[in-house]
């Protein structure tokens, strides 16, 4: 089987988009993807970054701390899960919709996930 490694950091739009192809690609395929996580904060450390793009470097450097969690408990599939959990909010939110609209439409992906069973066991009483 075919596999790529595909490094993200959770603020950027751009690995967004291209995670979704990837996710089509290796859907329709042999392709198995392995999901890694970068920190563009840290990537970008003394560089002269636009102030908007450096708050939300910072605001996913604190989200990779989730994702390394989720990585080291659950293992890839699950990081693929939340991936997409976290980059709908995100896109939702950009677009001038709200966080929880966009938590609901993530909601709505994770669901259909094989971790279905163990997220409702967490979030529920």
């Amino acid at each position: 089987m075919n596999s790529i490694e595909f490094f993200f950091d959770p603020a950027c739009p751009f690995a967004w988009l291209t995670s979704r192809w990837v996710t089509e690609v290796a859907e329709q395929s042999a392709l198995q993807v392995r999901w890694r996580f970068i920190a563009l904060k840290i990537l970008n450390e003394g560089k002269d970054v636009p102030e908007q793009y450096a708050r939300g470097h910072a605001a996913s450097f604190e989200m990779l701390r989730v994702v390394a969690a989720v990585s080291d408990d659950l293992g890839n599939d699950a990081v693929a899960a939340l991936y997409t959990a976290l980059g709908t909010a995100l896109l939702t939110s950009a677009a001038g919709l709200s966080l929880a609209f966009g938590a609901f439409l993530a909601g709505l992906a994770v669901a259909e996930s094989e971790y279905r069973t163990q997220i409702v066991a967490e979030v529920l009483p």
